[in-house]
């Protein structure tokens, strides 16, 4: 196991995966997408997504669910669920591009609830480190994304981006880009058409 001592951001954690799935996960190579992110000293709990997909699908009600886990080998663990909120602050996300043709972003955030337990996260993950000489441990992140359809769309070729924002962090890199639903798990029998209501 690793050595959460040494977590100074996300990418120095080598056995940290980011997983971003629609029913199961893809290990993304995190170290290099997340190297400005700091999980100890950053605001995390306020990071915000953008999530960059067709016209055609829509995100299903509480069908995008942020998660965090970190475990040790003796000192215990702690694991958030955390179902994303709309948001509709496309200020936060400086420098995002416009979206192309046929594409939107969907804005989400994480509830204040939620926030504080990644706040309670970070600070046990400060106090056990400054205790102990040798934490060996894993920190993860995952992110589900389920989507509904509103017209015709592809799904086998389907492709999605993920942008996040963090309050004082600029030109974060994607944690998805350009990458096809398919191979996150997703297929044309977990989309089905979005329900209307009046």
């Amino acid at each position: 196991m690793n050595n959460l001592k040494a977590i100074s951001g996300f990418c120095t954690l080598a056995g940290m995966l980011v997983l971003l799935s629609a029913c199961s996960g893809l290990n993304l190579g995190t170290a290099s997408m997340l190297q400005n992110v700091d999980v100890l000293n950053d605001d995390v709990a306020r990071m915000r997504f953008a999530i960059d997909a067709p016209l055609t699908v829509l995100p299903r009600d509480r069908g995008m669910e942020f998660q965090l886990d970190a475990t040790t080998t003796s000192l215990g663990e702690r694991h958030i669920r955390a179902v994303l909120e709309r948001g509709d602050d496309i200020l936060a996300f400086s420098g995002l591009e416009p979206p192309a043709n046929n594409r939107t972003y969907h804005l989400f955030s994480i509830s204040p609830d939620d926030q504080e337990k990644i706040r309670e996260m970070q600070a046990w993950i400060k106090e056990i480190t400054a205790s102990n000489d040798n934490v060996g441990g894993e920190l993860t992140m995952q992110m589900e994304m389920k989507f509904c359809r509103v017209g015709e769309v592809d799904v086998s070729d389907m492709r999605v981006s993920v942008h996040i924002s963090i309050p004082g962090q600029e030109n974060l890199r994607p944690l998805l880009s350009n990458v096809r639903f398919a191979d996150l798990g997703g297929s044309q029998e977990t989309m089905p058409y979005c329900v209307q209501t009046q």
